[in-house]
């Protein structure tokens, strides 16, 4: 490697390194928050997954044992199936769609304006909305799915952007 090339690699800008500095926060804040157990895990979720569990295939859905809507509900039939811990399992889905939402939010800025924000400050943005607290508390500490309704809701806005766009 030239030392051209590594000082291009090292010279990202502000924009880059907060951005790091953002994911790597919110990521070790996610991972001390994983064996925690909240109430609504040991209240609600458990007993979902014991019911999934119990009937094979999706014929837990005949029955009315669950407040949940059915994408969350089916999510959480795919860690019935899987035989890891309940708990880190179903926080991880909920992290899948942090990271769902961050990723749409760096697309939208993408799409509303190509050439008002650099790439960096489009990554910024996401890292931003991964790394607000109460996202991160959210999936992570109290095992809650709201970035999965945000996730549906954003990349129905996504595809109305888009098309107008075209």
């Amino acid at each position: 490697m030239t030392s051209t090339e590594e000082n291009r690699i090292w010279n990202v800008g502000p924009y880059a390194w907060a951005s790091i500095f953002l994911v790597i926060v919110s990521m070790a804040a996610r991972i001390a928050f994983y064996p925690v157990a909240s109430t609504d895990y040991t209240v609600s979720i458990v007993h979902w997954i014991q019911a999934l569990r119990t009937y094979p295939g999706l014929t837990a859905f005949r029955y009315p044992f669950a407040d949940y809507v059915p994408s969350y509900l089916y999510a959480l039939k795919i860690v019935a199936l899987i035989n890891l811990n309940d708990l880190y399992l179903v926080k991880t889905i909920s992290a899948i769609f942090d990271t769902c939402v961050a990723v749409m939010s760096y697309l939208l800025l993408g799409l509303a304006n190509e050439n008002k924000y650099t790439k960096w400050q489009r990554i910024f943005a996401a890292a931003v909305i991964f790394a607000i607290p109460t996202v991160v508390m959210n999936s992570s500490l109290w095992a809650q799915s709201d970035s999965i309704y945000t996730a549906k809701e954003q990349a129905f806005l996504n595809i109305i952007l888009f098309s107008l766009y075209f």
